[in-house]
């Protein structure tokens, strides 16, 4: 599989569509929005999408593509001032699960914060969800608490 990692952005009119179109299919199951974003209610809108994590700044997305079609999607908010990156919003396209999709956004997430300066990443991840835990720690994640929501909280230092 040769898959290619790209920043596509929200304020692109044309990406918008695209990941709109993307993400509201995605979606439609209850469980893979919640094991994504806990917080969003389902049914999945876009617009509360966008408007709750993607209108601020220092907010990039990376998504991967095979053959010109977005296979897996990843956010990461950088906090300059602390030196720190949050990861979030991980997700692959379940026809492409357990090929490394999932690893190379993470890992090409980690290369971008690093080049910016960036020595501490985090996230968060549902306590239900085994398959990310697995990912995550493998990944050199490690526990680092659990945050209001519920949700467990992962660390590394890049």
């Amino acid at each position: 599989m040769q898959t290619t990692i790209q920043t596509i952005s929200y304020e692109r009119p044309e990406e918008k569509r695209i990941l709109k179109a993307c993400l509201s299919t995605w979606f439609q199951n209850p469980k893979d929005l919640n094991l994504t974003d806990p917080n969003m209610k389902y049914p999945f809108r876009f617009e509360t999408w966008v408007k709750r994590t993607y209108s601020k700044q220092d907010v990039t997305s990376f998504v991967a593509k095979e053959n010109d079609w977005i296979i897996g999607y990843i956010g990461i908010f950088i906090v300059q001032t602390k030196m720190a990156g949050h990861l979030f919003h991980l997700f692959t396209d379940p026809e492409f699960r357990n090929k490394g999709v999932a690893s190379s956004l993470i890992k090409h997430a980690e290369s971008f914060a690093s080049e910016g300066g960036v020595i501490n990443m985090s996230l968060n991840v549902a306590k239900k969800n085994d398959r990310a835990i697995r990912l995550y720690s493998h990944l050199g994640y490690e526990p680092a608490g659990t945050a209001s929501s519920g949700s467990f909280i992962y660390s590394k230092r890049l």
